[in-house]
This record gives C-alpha cells, structure tokens and sequence, in this order.
C-alpha cells in the first residue's frame, strides 16, 4: 500500500481487523465476517484516499444497554447542534463492553462514553451522539462528548499511539461541530474533585495539547 493521508487509517483499520479475526474466529462468525469488511475497507482507502474516512469504528449495535436502568436522568437525547465541547475520561479498563456493565450497577442505562480509544490506538464509537450523559459533573444536561481513553492514566502515560489516535478523534469532532480548542478539557478541568484523566498527575497534559495544536495547524 502507497503511502497516503490517511495511512494511519488504513494500518488502525488491519490492526483492528487482525485483532477481531485473532479473538473471534473460533467462537463468533460475526468477528471474521467483519473482520474480511474491515480490511476490504482498508483495501479501498488505500487505493483511493480521496475518499476519506472517520476516524473511529461504530461498535454501537455491540454495546450492551440496561433494560431495567433506575437512573434515567442521568441519560437523555439532544441534538447534535447542541454539542459544544469535549471532555477527555480515563476510563480505568480496557474493555468497553464490561464497563458499560459497570456502569449498570449505578442504574445508569449505557456507557458513559461516546468513544474508547485503545492503549493501542483502536478507537470505538460506543453510543450515538445524540445521548447525552452525566460524564463530567456539569450538570445532567451537559453538552460535551465523552470521550474515554482506556487504562489508569493517573499511574501511567497513555502510548503514543494512543495519544495519536486521540488527538485525531478530537481534531475531528472539533471540525465537525465547531468546538473551540477552550472546549476540549479533562474531566478534572471541569469538576475539581477528580484527578481523571490523570494528565496532571502522571504529567501528560503538555504532550496531548502539544499533539491537538499541531493536528490543527495542519
């Protein structure tokens, strides 16, 4: 494959797949089915990198929901017009599946992350933008998109290609909805009484941001 803009896409997309087919293929003909879309996909963006891709995975169908949540108001629909910023999570797991069940035991109906982002640079989007949750402690009808980069990011910086993956995802939500780079904060920044992301303990803030302000000057 020639090297192109959107390489970085055409090599998350392989990785995805080689992934899917490695922990999936005994048990789940679903995994590999999706797995030959994924690098037909990527077979295409290669050959034709005009055509452009987003910069996550939908797994939304995957995504378990509550069927008996008792904290309705903690989940709501909104417009997408209405999104206005960005909050960066930690999520303290790697795997998106068992902590929107974790998320149960709080009566909440879903995962309070719109997207996941790998230690290893995969991004998922886990629930519709249309969901509004209480993800940042700035009231139930915030207007951010969650976004949960897995791991324990107050102990130990996120890989680069975490980071990367990221930053990319940010730039792109900020291209699409007009979020000013004010706007993209921690979820400490906007409730003092959590150190996630853990960007200011385990000394990561300056990196991301660094990374952002360059993605944007290009």
């Amino acid at each position: 494959m020639g090297d192109n803009n959107y390489q970085w896409a055409v090599d998350a997309i392989l990785a995805i797949a080689d992934d899917l087919r490695a922990t999936m293929q005994a048990s789940n003909a679903w995994g590999t089915k999706q797995a030959d879309e994924l690098k037909a996909l990527a077979g295409r963006l290669a050959a034709d990198p005009e055509s452009g891709i987003e910069p996550f995975v939908d797994i939304i169908d995957q995504m378990p929901l509550n069927p008996h949540p008792t904290d309705p108001p903690a989940w709501w629909m909104r417009e997408l017009v209405q999104i206005q910023g960005i909050t960066i999570h930690h999520t303290m797991s790697h795997d998106p599946v068992a902590t929107a069940k974790y998320f149960f035991t709080k009566g909440r109906p879903s995962t309070e992350y719109h997207y996941w982002v790998s230690v290893t640079g995969q991004c998922w989007l886990c629930a519709p933008l249309r969901w509004g949750f209480w993800h940042d402690h700035t009231g139930h009808r915030n207007v951010n998109v969650s976004i949960g980069m897995a791991g324990h990011l107050h102990k130990v910086r996120p890989p680069l290609l975490q980071l990367k993956a990221t930053v990319r995802l940010v730039r792109w939500l900020m291209a699409q909805f007009s979020v000013t780079l004010e706007q993209v904060k921690g979820h400490n920044d906007r409730y003092a009484g959590t150190v996630c992301p853990g960007w200011d303990v385990a000394k990561w803030r300056s990196q991301f941001f660094d990374l952002l302000q360059e993605a944007i000057r290009e």
